[in-house]
């Protein structure tokens, strides 16, 4: 960015004019560093946003759905058999075996 805005000023090449060149150029990548915070910034309030919407909507559909009712929907008809072997020395498990088996009924 330099090198072109020095480019500009290629008539006369003092000190003066590559000064006020060098200067041109360090303005636009502070202005484009601004402006790249400012994308970022947006960025991130637009996701803050768009999570406040989602966690409002699964809110608002979950408590319109009825867990109970469905899960006993989900179950009608299963038969689920868990067995469970748990054996305990001075007070801390040292074998723990679980078996389960679900399966839907005809």
């Amino acid at each position: 960015m330099i090198l072109e805005t020095a480019k500009k000023f290629a008539g006369s090449l003092d000190v003066k004019t590559l000064a006020k060149a060098i200067s041109m150029a360090l303005d636009w990548k502070m202005v484009a560093t601004e402006v790249a915070k400012l994308a970022v910034d947006r960025a991130s309030k637009q996701k803050d946003q768009v999570l406040d919407v989602v966690a409002k909507e699964v809110s608002d559909f979950l408590e319109r759905v009825n867990l109970t009712e469905e899960g006993k929907k989900v179950l009608d008809g299963m038969t689920i058999e868990v067995t469970a072997k748990l054996s305990y020395d001075k007070g801390k498990l040292v074998q723990k075996t679980k078996k389960k088996r679900v399966k839907k009924d005809k």
